[in-house]
Formats: C-alpha cells, sequence, structure tokens
C-alpha cells in the first residue's frame, strides 16, 4: 500500500513537482490508497521480450488530478522501495 503523503515524499526526494502537468494544481486523489488496492498497466509480452520474468503487466501508483481528470503513474516498486529504504533509514537513526 502507497499512501499519498508517501507518494508526496517520494515526489520531493526525486525532484518531480507535485502540480499536475495538464493544468498546473496540486489536488491529487489517488484510488484506493486508504486500502490494499493494486493497479496495474497492461503491457503486451512481445516475442523475444528481455525481461524474463515479465508477466503482462507493470504495478503502478496512479493518481487523478481533481481539477481536470488527468491521470499520472509512477511504478509501484519504484515508490515501495524509496519509501521502505526512507523507513529503514528512520529506524537506524533512532537506533533500532
Amino acid at each position: 500500500m502507497v499512501t499519498r503523503d508517501e507518494v508526496l515524499r517520494f515526489f520531493e526526494a526525486k525532484g518531480i513537482p507535485p502540480e499536475c502537468p495538464a493544468c498546473g494544481k496540486n489536488d491529487w486523489y489517488l484510488p484506493g490508497s486508504e486500502e490494499d488496492f493494486s493497479a496495474a498497466l497492461l503491457m503486451p509480452r512481445l516475442q523475444g521480450d528481455p525481461l524474463k520474468n515479465f508477466r503482462g503487466h507493470i504495478p503502478v501508483v496512479h493518481m487523478i488530478c481533481v481539477n481536470c481528470g488527468h491521470v499520472r503513474m509512477h511504478a509501484k516498486a519504484v515508490v515501495l522501495r524509496f519509501t521502505r529504504a526512507q523507513q529503514n533509514q528512520r529506524s537506524v537513526d533512532d537506533g533500532g
């Protein structure tokens, strides 16, 4: 599960502008962010595909601009890897 706050921290750390690229507003809805909900971008499997474990989809964090409806997606694995690294660092910093 990825929360809105985690996505915004990821954006800040990676230098990604939080504003919608279509309308400039910063008012996002993350469908399913309050429960365990996964979305995926379906991708066709191509013959000779170099990704041996590719399953035909990419799990994504998708966000919908409340103002204009623009849909933004980021690979969920990348956001989760960042979030877990931050949690681990906080644990080390706290002496855990």
